[in-house]
């Protein structure tokens, strides 16, 4: 299979990043439809943002397709960029980790992005086993996570104040 390269671009406006197609969304899993409402309903504060990078993929043939999708921020507490959100058509899912590192040698080659900010980039994935087997590891710490329904739970078990009893 013949691949079209890839060539990354920033969204700089709503209208770009309205443009990606549901179906680069719909296949990662914690994307449902509310995430992707809220990214087109945010559209404009992201692509504005100057610590946002929202990234187009585009293949070009005969036309122009948008063939995956990459936002990032630039962590300024932590001094590393942070990818929330990497997709890619599932025509270009074979070629996963070498895709994976052209992206990190994108990332890392980004000259508008303070180079003490480009020395590590953590990435927010659901899919953590398929990245450690390219050598990419494990972060020494955990994103922990508690939903609107538990912590109402919490409240009914312990009380909602605070207490050192």
């Amino acid at each position: 299979m013949k691949f079209e390269v890839l060539t990354p671009f920033r969204a700089r406006n709503k209208w770009d990043i309205q443009m990606v197609p549901d179906y680069l969304y719909e296949q990662i899993e914690r994307a449902d439809a509310d995430v992707i409402a809220a990214i087109r309903s945010n559209a404009e504060t992201i692509a504005k943002s100057e610590n946002v990078w929202f990234v187009l993929l585009i293949a070009q043939n005969e036309k122009l397709m948008i063939k995956g999708v990459l936002w990032f921020n630039v962590d300024v507490i932590e001094h590393q960029i942070f990818v929330y959100l990497f997709s890619v058509d599932p025509e270009y899912q074979s070629c996963d980790m070498n895709l994976v590192q052209w992206i990190a040698g994108y990332i890392f080659g980004l000259d508008e992005i303070d180079g003490k900010y480009r020395r590590k980039i953590s990435w927010l994935t659901d899919r953590p086993e398929a990245f450690e087997k390219f050598g990419i590891k494990r972060s020494k710490r955990t994103m922990l996570e508690i939903s609107r329904e538990e912590y109402e739970r919490l409240v009914e078990i312990r009380g909602k104040d605070f207490s050192c009893k």
